[in-house]
């Protein structure tokens, strides 16, 4: 377990030196305005959770919320497999999403789908920085409480700003339109 961590480390390490030095001059010029006027940078952090039902045992649950599973029901999720390459979700997976200048790293840490847990960490350089728990309970054979929780970290003045917006009338909207999606998707037990 110890070399899976050194390994999602090192790479990790890559990722965020290759997106830093692509990020890099959005970044030195905040640096340097800070600088500049003496104002120390304090970091906005937030956690919010927010759950909602699907009429799905939980295993079927669980697989949704894997990179290949939102794809099923997620406009414009389209991951970038790092490690391993071929998709197949383990504990250490790395890959990227985004568009534009917004593209976040994304580590699976826990993986236990038995346990209806997963886990990421994701990192937007020069953003913010952050962990994703999707926690899936059984209700009844058929149904499950799914309880997602974001707890974020800025790390720049642009972070602040996408922090103080994910309130939690933003989260709870943001939350509620998954189990909307995976509906319209038709990946739900409902007739």
């Amino acid at each position: 377990m110890r070399s899976i961590h050194l390994v999602i480390l090192a790479l990790y390490g890559l990722l965020a030196t290759s997106c830093f030095a692509q990020h890099g001059a959005a970044a030195e010029s905040a640096a340097g305005d800070r600088r500049q006027d003496k104002t120390p940078f304090a970091a906005e952090h937030v956690s919010r959770t927010h759950s909602f039902s699907l009429p799905l045992p939980v295993r079927e649950a669980v697989a949704l919320f894997e990179p290949e599973g939102e794809k099923r029901y997620a406009e414009g999720w389209e991951p970038r497999y790092l490690a391993p390459v071929s998709g197949k979700t383990v504990e250490g997976m790395v890959f990227t999403t985004g568009h534009g200048d917004d593209h976040t790293i994304w580590t699976l840490v826990r993986y236990r789908p038995q346990d209806g847990l997963v886990e990421y960490v994701r990192d937007t350089p020069g953003s913010r920085t952050g962990i994703v728990r999707v926690r899936c309970r059984a209700v009844d054979p058929q149904s499950t409480r799914v309880e997602v929780t974001y707890t974020l970290t800025a790390l720049s003045e642009a972070g602040n700003t996408y922090l103080r917006k994910f309130d939690e009338t933003h989260y709870r909207a943001f939350i509620e339109s998954w189990p909307v999606e995976i509906e319209k998707a038709g990946l739900t037990r409902r007739k």
